[in-house]
């Protein structure tokens, strides 16, 4: 007797079809699975097995072969326990309605025969919306599906309630509305959440990185905020849009992460310790899965204490910088995960902290606060647009004439900045801003990807602003917050080149 039905497996971020096919045919008692299935897939055996006995179904006493095709990538996880259940189920004539061509099963199988969740349902339910398939899951992952607009789908608390249903015919599909419309966060406001006054130019530059999104990086001594700056940055980023939440729900839907945040609309954050791995930061293993820098995806990446990395984990940062793409080869296959993070980065001066801003209590040498820098000052400084020196705490700051708000909200600005043709910027700058910026790139003898950075942060600022035009008050603004940091960490470097 045979029987076959439709499941899938993640391959990567992507959920894959598979067909399940099961033989019940003549023979010693046994149970083969066949079709590149790894160890979790040949143990659902043993929970088809007790499932069958404890909600009532006979396991047929042959020999039972199952084959998952395509044959020609590996089947990893316990999401294809239900399709070959229900394979099984088919073969013995214990489903009457055979019509399950269109049916896509997910879901793995506890002993008790009820019907588990599992890492990856939201990509199972985008592919089954691209197939035009009605996908069966398991009943505790509804919010997850009920994201996916237009799907068919109906879940089940455990295997009796789906042959009960499947036996009275076809059933009644519940077809989902997809995501709620995002609205603007209430966000109350984070410098009096956190306690921070003062600061104005901090507060400034924290804006902007938040409507640009910027790479930025905070330079201090220990103990002044910079940790703390960048939880208020995350405070401040916008929510993420539709197309972005169902791309960030896939992704920690496939690593087994909690998307409820997600779907809300809020915007990863990813903080990993400078004892991380490369695997971990950049993706990999077997099978390959994603790292920090993809689950940082349309979020924040913040590395604190960024020299404290090791060489090999900077390196990996700098080209999906630019690409916004990690791309993985393994053996004949090409792995590719998105990675449109913004970076954010904080560190001392010095491996003790207070080299040109307390050198009073400094104790390094030189050749110490060289090693120190070098790997952070260069191709990798370079792909930083904002870069702020804190050398006080912040309540500390002088009272500045600068006004701390900008009249246009983030959100707004974030819009218009999107909105602009970045290959057309200069289009937009005034005579004496055009006149300033080849002044600048002549004098300072900027690389041309620090020319159009410097360009960018002008423009988010005049989007804050509400003007149309660059000026050139809004790159001279832009060129404090690159140049401030830089004359501390060069001079730093210098210093340590000259003894």
């Amino acid at each position: 007797m045979y029987a076959s039905v439709w499941g899938c497996a993640l391959d990567g971020l992507s959920a894959q079809l598979v067909k399940v096919e099961v033989d019940v045919g003549r023979g010693l008692p046994a149970f083969e699975v066949v079709g590149l299935p790894n160890r979790t897939v040949k143990e659902s055996r043993d929970r088809i097995r007790s499932a069958f006995r404890n909600t009532g179904f006979q396991f047929p006493p042959t020999r039972v072969t199952v084959n998952l095709a395509p044959a020609d990538f590996p089947k990893t996880s316990s999401t294809l326990d239900l399709p070959i259940a229900v394979a099984i189920l088919l073969a013995t004539d214990q489903i009457n309605w055979t019509d399950l061509g269109d049916c896509l099963f997910w879901g793995e199988l506890s002993l008790d025969g009820q019907i588990q969740s599992c890492r990856g349902i939201i990509n199972a339910a985008l592919l089954a919306g691209k197939e035009g398939m009605s996908l069966i899951y398991p009943k505790s992952d509804r919010p997850a599906v009920e994201s996916v607009s237009g799907l068919s789908a109906q879940g089940f608390a455990d295997l009796s309630e789906l042959v009960s249903v499947f036996n009275q015919g076809k059933p009644k599909w519940r077809i989902s509305k997809g995501l709620r419309k995002v609205g603007v966060f209430q966000i109350p406001d984070p410098w009096q959440q956190l306690k921070i006054s003062g600061g104005l130019l901090a507060k400034r530059f924290l804006t902007v990185a938040a409507a640009g999104r910027h790479n930025l990086a905070l330079v201090g001594p220990p103990g002044v905020g910079k940790t703390m700056l960048v939880q208020a940055l995350k405070e401040l980023l916008p929510p993420l849009r539709q197309a972005e939440i169902l791309e960030v729900a896939r992704i920690y839907s496939a690593v087994g992460l909690e998307v409820k945040a997600v779907l809300k609309g809020e915007p990863p954050f990813r903080a990993p310790h400078h004892t991380v791995t490369l695997t971990g930061l950049l993706g990999g293993g077997l099978p390959p899965k994603p790292g920090e820098m993809t689950l940082a995806h349309k979020g924040l990446l913040f590395l604190d204490e960024l020299p404290e990395f090791s060489r090999k984990a900077l390196a990996v940062l700098r080209e999906p910088l630019e690409s916004k793409v990690i791309r993985l080869s393994r053996g004949n296959k090409c792995y590719y995960f998105p990675s449109d993070f913004q970076l954010a980065c904080a560190f001392n001066p010095c491996p003790c902290g207070f080299h040109r801003f307390q050198p009073e209590k400094c104790r390094c040498t030189y050749r110490e606060i060289n090693a120190y820098l070098r790997p952070v000052i260069g191709p990798l400084a370079d792909r930083i647009h904002l870069r702020l020196a804190v050398a006080r705490p912040l309540w500390e700051e002088q009272a500045s004439s600068r006004r701390e708000a900008f009249p246009v909200s983030i959100e707004a600005a974030r819009a218009e900045v999107e909105n602009r043709d970045q290959a057309r910027l200069e289009s937009r700058l005034v005579q004496e801003g055009r006149h300033f910026l080849r002044l600048l790139f002549k004098e300072e003898q900027l690389s041309a990807r620090a020319y159009y950075q410097l360009l960018s942060v002008a423009s988010t600022i005049s989007a804050l602003e509400g003007s149309e035009l660059i000026s050139g008050e809004h790159l001279g603004e832009a060129w404090q917050y690159r140049w401030q940091a830089a004359e501390y960490l060069e001079g730093a470097v210098e210093d340590a080149a000259l003894s």
